[in-house]
């Protein structure tokens, strides 16, 4: 006889639960149909095409052109104020395929090109080259996203310049499972 009233409390539960939750959904419908509950949402413009001169007065990274956001920025690419609202590491190494123009890509699709935007020139994407010399990807997506490219200020390319000390001495090992070989003792030196 318990079981049978402890059922019907988890029945009668889950119907009032059902009931609750169809009418947030019948609320959250209603604010979706009225245009005057929530602001517009407009699609961001695509960015401008690259310029072929780095002083036109098209270039939005031009000083001339942008003296609010063009003072954090040098064509050299580094910046003069470190504080960004997001900065992104991004170790690379060389792959088969361009996996990083593929990543920086997508990455930069997202970012603004508009100086009215809230996130313009606030956020840094560093990408380091782990391999060294020799990692073609890293050296034409260095090249491509170069100043005068728009959104040069959004990337910062970076080699490395430390080897951390190998204390197995340069063992060549493959490893296993439960001992790591020398090319994961590499990464995590990295």
């Amino acid at each position: 006889h318990n079981h049978i009233k402890l059922a019907e409390r988890a029945a009668k539960s889950a119907v009032d639960s059902a009931e609750r939750t169809n009418k947030v959904l019948e609320s959250l419908a209603k604010e979706m149909k009225d245009p005057a509950s929530h602001a517009e949402v407009l699609p961001c413009p695509d960015p401008p095409p690259c310029p072929s001169c780095p002083t036109c007065a098209k270039c939005p990274v031009c000083p001339a052109v942008s003296s609010s956001s063009a003072s954090s920025y040098n064509p050299d690419n580094t910046y003069t104020h470190e504080k960004k609202w997001l900065a992104v590491g991004m170790p690379t190494v060389p792959r088969e395929e361009n996996h990083l123009g593929k990543t920086l890509q997508s990455w930069l699709k997202q970012l603004p090109v508009h100086d009215k935007d809230p996130l313009y020139d606030d956020v840094v994407v560093v990408v380091m080259n782990m391999h060294g010399p020799g990692h073609k990807w890293f050296d034409e997506a260095k090249a491509k996203y170069s100043h005068p490219h728009p959104q040069s200020r959004y990337l910062k390319f970076v080699e490395q310049d430390y080897k951390p000390p190998d204390p197995t001495n340069g063992k060549q090992d493959r490893g296993d499972a439960n001992h790591p070989g020398n090319r994961v003792r590499k990464q995590t030196r990295n």
